[in-house]
């Protein structure tokens, strides 16, 4: 990459950031009790105490490249003080971009923006960013796949309408050149307030975004804030015709989680919902992104106090019946740490879901119980509207022999039945659904990519099945097919070096208690990695969807294609292995972000129309006249 400009110069500074380093277990480890202080050496300042790894977004954020963004951020400056995060004086020189000048010819060879179908052999892209990026940025950035769900025929003329959510890195970059302070207005004719992006299809049989944007910002009046946000989840009430999102907020005096709400007629409608990228106006403000979604709400505000509480990686459910108590409810789950008390634990709000503020909804509860290390919620609504939560509660294991040192993580399930839209549901304390002795660990990799960590660790994933009189809860997830801690000479190392994909079920209670889970179920008999699970029921067919990446084709085992199998109803053996893709998930191509490839897979499944979101490196952009790979969001159809 040439020098001189300040692309260049972000460009280095990022690379920098995620240069790739050995990531072992502590050296020269002693028996014995582990000092308070380093509770979990995998994590870094400020969550070394907490044995559950935030985000990768969150650790982005608090890296040395987010610290620097941070110096001319104050929202983000406030975020990280009240987390210990110590921000570096403010940089005031003009970042200077200097755009560089594309050869469109190249371009229109390698990649298509519009009209992608979707059987494309790499999947379709997803988003609407330009080769050369964004008109305020010289270079395309990263996006990362988090959630998809859609409505067959909810579309114009009859087409599917299909919404996905990721973080989106314009908006990372954006407050690179951002000197504007606290308040509105951002930079003009940019991405948005937010990293948090949407991506719609709304019409063509094809697999293209129609519109994309980033969820718009939230007014905070009790601190005089604007709240950004990151981390996003959507999720579609297909009987009401609404959309929700969600995200993680932050501004310079408090943090929270932003709820959106929209109709599926706006985003079927572009008067309300335009074609294209819904940049910021001539003022800074982000009127396109507020008329598409013209609802929001700040849940669970909390102040930046050092140590401060902070949420993190929220999940959505929600409940489709026509009527009954609780009917069209909105859940929301996340993990909340607390810095002061060294833990995290997992919370829930239940919103109505026409709800216009945070006091049309429930308080927040927690529901994990005593367990003290949490992370990865998420959020199934039974056909009766039973709800269940699923996360993982980890154990730091001291064993008194080489490495000493190890995590295991307990697989939970909390089942909750509903209330008034007001008032949180009631829930069971948390109950086992597995242990895993050999789990894809945080900080796992070997050689690894700071501060992200692939493949993500172990988490589950679930929905139900309705079989006769019974109604079914299939639970899948990822673990390591042999110990991933080990020995090469006199080095300890922690790394996961064949993971494969399970599943498991049982019949649930009137109330929704497991009455047993059976022995997990191998998905995938093949060599090498199977990873990030993502598990949906076509209630229409009654069937389980199950997708993973598997890294079985590629004897470095470091290259993945989207696999597919299908339960059929009444059956607990998964059928025919698909892959969907044939042109492989490359998690070291992006210049930015290198050894990565998103938290998860994003899958929905109705009526016989399943599609799937996956960050994939197949579609290049220009730096400085060179085509280069990089993350993007794609989307298939199966």
């Amino acid at each position: 990459m040439k020098t001189g400009t300040c692309a260049g110069h972000v460009a280095r500074l990022l690379l920098l950031t995620f240069t790739v380093s050995a990531q072992t277990a502590r050296p020269n480890p002693q028996p014995g009790s582990v000092p308070g202080s380093l509770r979990a050496p995998y994590n870094p300042a400020p969550f070394q105490n907490t044995a559950a790894t935030p985000s990768h977004t969150l650790l982005f954020l608090t890296s040395a490249t987010g610290k620097k963004m941070a110096a001319n951020f104050p929202p983000l400056a406030g975020y990280l003080s009240g987390m210990g995060v110590k921000v570096p004086p403010a940089d005031n020189a003009t970042p200077g971009w200097a755009a560089p000048q594309p050869n469109a010819v190249v371009f229109q060879d390698k990649i298509f923006q519009g009209n992608i179908p979707c059987n494309t052999p790499a999947g379709a892209l997803f988003n609407l960013e330009p080769a050369t990026g964004s008109p305020e940025l010289p270079v395309p950035a990263p996006q990362f796949t988090n959630t998809v769900d859609s409505i067959p025929a909810g579309g114009v003329l009859g087409a599917d309408l299909v919404i996905a959510a990721g973080d989106d890195w314009r908006g990372a970059f954006d407050q690179f050149q951002n000197r504007r302070g606290a308040v509105p207005p951002q930079l003009h004719n940019a991405w948005g307030f937010t990293m948090s992006g949407y991506y719609v299809h709304r019409a063509g049989t094809d697999c293209s975004a129609s519109f994309e944007g980033a969820l718009p910002h939230i007014d905070f009046r009790s601190t005089q804030d604007v709240l950004y946000g990151y981390s996003p989840a959507a999720a579609i009430d297909s009987t009401r015709r609404q959309a929700y999102a969600v995200d993680v907020r932050f501004a310079a005096t408090v943090n929270g989680l932003g709820l959106f709400r929209t109709t599926v007629s706006k985003l079927d409608d572009a008067t309300h919902c335009a074609n294209g990228t819904h940049l910021t106006d001539s003022q800074g403000q982000d009127t396109a992104a507020s008329r598409c979604w013209p609802v929001r709400a700040l849940l669970n505000p909390q102040r930046n106090i050092f140590p401060s509480t902070f949420s993190d990686l929220p999940a959505l459910g929600v409940d489709e019946r026509a009527s009954g108590l609780g009917g069209g409810d909105i859940y929301v789950a996340w993990t909340n740490y607390d810095l002061f008390h060294a833990t995290s634990y997992i919370q829930m709000i239940a919103c109505p879901h026409d709800f216009g503020s945070r006091s049309s909804c429930s308080k927040p509860i927690t529901i994990s119980g005593n367990d003290r290390f949490t992370q990865y919620s998420q959020v199934a609504v039974r056909p009766d509207g039973v709800v269940s939560v699923t996360y993982v509660s980890v154990n730091f294991v001291e064993t008194g022999t080489p490495p000493y040192e190890r995590q295991t993580f307990d697989l939970k399930h909390v089942s909750c039945t509903p209330s008034a839209a007001s008032v949180a549901p009631t829930c069971s304390q948390p109950s086992l659904i597995a242990s895993e002795e050999w789990p894809i660990p945080f900080g796992s990799g070997g050689p690894s990519a700071y501060p992200t960590f692939f493949p993500t660790a172990t988490f589950p994933v679930h929905d139900y099945r309705v079989n006769g009189n019974h109604v079914e809860e299939f639970v899948a997830w990822a673990r390591c097919k042999v110990d991933p801690y080990y020995w090469v000479g006199v080095l300890p190392f922690q790394n996961c070096v064949d993971a494969d994909v399970v599943f498991t079920w049982s019949v649930s209670d009137a109330a929704g208690v497991p009455l047993g889970w059976a022995p997990p179920v191998l998905v995938d008999e093949r060599r090498r990695n199977q990873i990030m699970p993502a598990l949906r029921t076509d209630q229409s067919r009654n069937t389980i969807e199950l997708v993973y990446l598997s890294a079985s084709q590629d004897a470095y085992n470091e290259r993945y294609l989207v696999a597919q199998r299908e339960i059929a109803p009444g059956k607990y053996a998964p059928g025919t292995l698909t892959n969907l893709i044939s042109v492989p998930i490359e998690p070291n191509a992006d210049a930015f972000v290198p050894r990565f490839a998103g938290n998860s897979l994003g899958l929905s499944a109705r009526g016989g129309r399943n599609y799937v979101s996956f960050t994939g490196e197949a579609y290049e952009g220009l730096i400085h006249k060179t085509l280069t790979p990089g993350h993007n969001n794609l989307l298939l159809k199966f």
